[in-house]
């Protein structure tokens, strides 16, 4: 997706009120909002080969909590401090209805163990009303060495029918 069409998009669906509350109502709709979450290691994240995970809460748009499970974690080989990453995300919404992601991202680590990041999350369905929704959702944030984050995402999600038009 282009930034035109991003802003496009998000042009669109303030002028046009194409916001809809059903996921699958009507065409694309725009996300945003802040976010927290917490970077765990062991054995709540076995569905991890590299054992990390993290757990956090949406907020905004998406009143949700989410798990992100790391597939991979490695140096970017041409950056120092920057480590790059891919997974898959749940999300989960106050009354039980999932999507799914696959997202791959970053962290830029600062010597005191802080640092900031972006993840880009490619929504490929999920249950209930999500269940044939397809979207992006990019966060970013910063980290501490306690593994707290906070931070802010925007994105959009279509439903099935109109995901042609989304440009994705």
């Amino acid at each position: 997706m282009t930034k035109r069409s991003t802003a496009a998009l998000v042009w669109s669906g303030l002028t046009l009120g194409a916001l809809a509350p059903d996921a699958n109502a009507g065409p694309c709709r725009v996300l945003d909002g802040p976010f927290t979450s917490m970077l765990d290691h062991g054995p709540a994240c076995s569905a991890s080969p590299i054992w990390t995970c993290t757990h956090g809460h949406l907020a905004g748009e998406l009143d949700a909590k989410y798990e992100f499970t790391f597939y991979t974690l490695v140096p970017d080989a041409m950056e120092s401090g920057r480590l790059n990453y891919e997974g898959t995300s749940v999300i989960t919404m106050a009354n039980g209805a999932r999507m799914f992601g696959k997202d791959h991202g970053y962290f830029r680590v600062h010597p005191d163990g802080s640092g900031a990041f972006e993840t880009t999350v490619h929504i490929q369905g999920g249950t209930s009303d999500y269940s044939t929704v397809s979207g992006q959702i990019v966060a970013s944030g910063s980290f501490q060495q306690s593994g707290s984050a906070v931070g802010s995402y925007t994105g959009f999600i279509c439903p099935s029918s109109a995901a042609s038009g989304c440009n994705q």
